[in-house]
């Protein structure tokens, strides 16, 4: 089984051109939760239940042991925040925030008590639990217990995105993620569940980001998901039962003092006695997804407590002297950490001249001083915590950020921060590409920085992204091509399941291209024999802002994307039979300049290779005469050289012009400036301008003045 534990990859390419468990919605919506117990197919589902059973046994048998133990619980903790530098990549802050809820409502210390129905206030019970953040590391070093990860796996939100396990017998590992499948919110394993195979690296807490505190992304409204989440960690089911579905039959959850309910999916008002007539269900229960939770019951915590103490997925290890010590949360004043540099550009692409914002995501220890160095930009240096700066010059440009604080300082330096593209398009007209000029030596190149990055539009090169390295990526394949021995391929093979790779091309100025189209051929294979598992997806994108913002523009997924059927090896395609053709209409707002296309695949569990080749920009080579009030006759045309060719002009008024003479897909093959034209009417000899002869064929010769196009003329030369 793949799975998918990497982070995305993608290349921009230059044409050469020649039980279950809890999870909360958010405030429009209604509790739901992901599993309790893994729902993998590797997963040993009646050996879970023995354990299962064995567990509840020992609690029951810990509960009675227990009942007047008055110890605090210190539970040290780590929160993975796994981000892409959006919103997700939540403060310290917001936190710090859920620390501080979560040691209010494990503390009995929440002041919404008061609202608890009056049955249920003399069941409220102190957990007398604490909560801190780790400040000491697995491996002795210091840290503020916030761990920041910059990895696409916080789109999926699952088993796969638990990423950098700290070992479970120390810390409550708590992950942080964009989203999650279906909209869940968030879920955790009972501790009999994770005794099996690889449990303990997936054992913890999963949960979206905008159900952690009260503050930044998340609200008052969603502030109790962790405490809900923890209840599962140390084995409270719902209180309906080990579903995750109230309201649909009654049931218990096995604890004496919280009655049979079907469980509520909204705060009620009245008729809180579904089940048992005249028995009161406990809708602000903790485990309950009513969103007006405010306590657990005293035998709720008596279960709690009793299972740390037990062996079980080494939850009795959290709380020991020497573990605190361990993880640093022993002490009354821990250290300053020294500051870890981090940063991410607002843009990683840009034309030349535009502006970005150099945003500082530095962690650890708190930062005092900021340094800035990016040569070729304007400023090029900068103490700033977030510094705007704009770059004149095109190419790549290096930026590098120093923090510091009392503790120490640490510098990050990216070779590659920021690409400038040129303010001139690389294509005009028609293209087309085989991948045949491409060699092995330019392409391919993998880069580990954890950054988006491009490779020198000038060069025939491609340049893969990403921070841990997908192991499918796009690369050239040498052995395989639609009309040469060359391709594009996606290594989808070995690729993680749900990786996104995509590629970009070069810019293009389609001004003159009617009815364009964006066409390509394609082929691959599935390394399944199952429809339902065929879940690859190609879509395609155009973009007209240097890459900033993408549109879609179609997409070929599941068995429409497999040309060649099934194939259990590395797919290599062997004949013409097995490619396919996608062609795909632009819109209108394509006729324009600086246009720009990316193919994103996102792959399935059993995807193989896939091949792309002869990408082409199809349609008219439209001809634009005669904007303004002029009038421009081209003769003799047909000319049997381009000496003889001479442009008579009737202009409106006096200005320069520069003349370009285009090939017949629109590519530049000269162009002279500073042409004079008078009011009225001129006769211009291309000789005489400096244009030498050309072979016979198709050309356009384009008259540009200062503000507009004056006229394109399509000549042929006859030898």
């Amino acid at each position: 089984m793949k799975s998918h534990l990497l982070l995305k990859s993608a290349i921009f390419i230059s044409f050469a051109l020649g039980s279950f468990g809890s999870s909360i919605y958010s405030q429009t919506q209604n509790f739901s939760c992901g599993p309790t117990v893994p729902t993998h197919k590797n997963f040993d589902r009646a050996l879970y239940e023995k354990n299962r059973a064995e567990e509840i046994e020992l609690i029951k048998a810990g509960v009675t042991q227990k009942a007047e133990d008055d110890t605090t619980y210190v539970i040290p903790i780590v929160f993975h925040i796994l981000h892409e530098y959006g919103s997700e990549n939540i403060s310290d802050a917001q936190i710090l925030d859920q620390m501080d809820i979560l040691n209010e409502d494990y503390k009995m210390l929440n002041a919404d008590t008061t609202d608890v129905a009056a049955v249920f206030k003399p069941l409220i019970g102190n957990a007398n639990m604490e909560f801190r953040l780790a400040q000491i590391d697995p491996y002795g070093n210091c840290t503020n217990g916030i761990d920041r990860i910059y990895t696409q796996e916080t789109r999926f939100g699952d088993d796969g995105a638990k990423m950098n396990p700290w070992p479970r017998g120390k810390y409550l590992n708590v992950w942080v993620v964009k989203s999650m499948e279906g909209g869940t919110a968030g879920y955790a394993y009972y501790p009999s569940a994770t005794t099996q195979g690889l449990g303990a690296f997936i054992d913890g807490i999963i949960i979206r980001h905008n159900y952690i505190g009260s503050i930044g992304t998340s609200s008052p409204y969603n502030s109790r998901a962790l405490t809900h989440e923890i209840g599962h960690y140390l084995s409270l089911a719902h209180v309906w039962g080990s579903t995750n579905d109230p309201g649909v039959a009654c049931g218990d959850d096995g604890i004496d003092d919280t009655p049979e309910t079907k469980g509520w999916d909204h705060c009620p008002s009245s008729g809180l006695d579904v089940c048992n007539p005249g028995i009161e269900e406990n809708i602000h229960n903790y485990m309950e997804y009513s969103y007006c939770s405010h306590m657990f019951t005293k035998d709720q915590i008596a279960r709690m407590r009793a299972v740390l103490n037990l062996p079980t997925a080494l939850r009795n290890n959290l709380w020991t002297a020497s573990n605190l010590a361990e993880t640093g949360v022993d002490q009354t004043n821990p250290p300053l950490c020294e500051p870890l540099a981090d940063f991410a550009a607002s843009k990683s692409r840009i034309c030349k001249g535009q502006s970005v914002t150099l945003n500082d995501n530095s962690s650890l220890g708190a930062v005092d001083t900021w340094s800035w160095s990016i040569p070729g930009a304007t400023p090029s240096t900068s103490s700033a915590q977030n510094p705007t700066v704009t770059f004149p010059n095109a190419g790549w440009h290096s930026v590098s950020l120093t923090v510091s604080n009392a503790s120490g300082s640490s510098t990050l330096t990216i070779d590659r921060a920021v690409y400038v593209s040129e303010d001139y398009d690389r294509y005009q007209g028609l293209a087309t590409e085989n991948f045949e000029s491409f060699t092995a030596s330019n392409i391919g190149n993998t880069y580990t920085s954890e950054r988006v990055g491009f490779e020198n539009e000038e060069l025939p090169s491609v340049i893969i992204n990403g921070g841990t390295v997908n192991v499918g990526n796009w690369q050239l394949a040498t052995d395989a091509g639609y009309s040469g021995n060359k391709s594009l391929l996606l290594d989808a093979f070995r690729a993680n399941n749900q990786m996104v790779d995509e590629f970009a091309t070069p810019s293009f100025d389609l001004t003159y291209v009617s009815s364009p189209k964006l066409t390509f051929k394609y082929s691959a294979a599935t390394s399944s024999s199952t429809i339902e598992d065929i879940t690859e997806e190609l879509k395609i994108y155009m973009s007209t802002n240097c890459g900033q913002t993408w549109q879609y523009r179609g997409s070929i997924s599941g068995l429409d994307l497999i040309t060649a059927g099934f194939d259990g090896s590395y797919f290599i395609p062997s004949s013409s039979s097995q490619w396919a053709s996608k062609e795909i209409t632009l819109p209108t707002n394509a006729s324009t300049t600086n246009v720009r296309f990316k193919f994103e695949h996102t792959s399935g569990e059993y995807a193989n290779n896939l091949y792309i080749d002869d990408i082409a920009i199809e349609g008219t080579l439209g001809i634009n005469n005669n904007t303004g009030n002029n009038s421009v006759v081209v003769y003799p045309n047909p000319s049997n050289s381009i000496s003889d060719i001479v442009l008579q002009i009737e202009s409106d008024r006096s200005e320069q012009v520069s003349v370009q003479l285009l090939g017949s897909l629109g590519q530049v093959i000269s162009t002279i400036n500073g042409v004079n034209l008078a009011q009225g009417q001129n006769q211009i000899k291309l000789s005489e301008i400096g244009f030498e002869d050309v072979a016979t064929g198709i050309y356009f010769v384009k008259i540009q003045g200062a503000n507009n196009v004056l006229s394109t003329e399509r000549i042929v030369i006859q030898k």
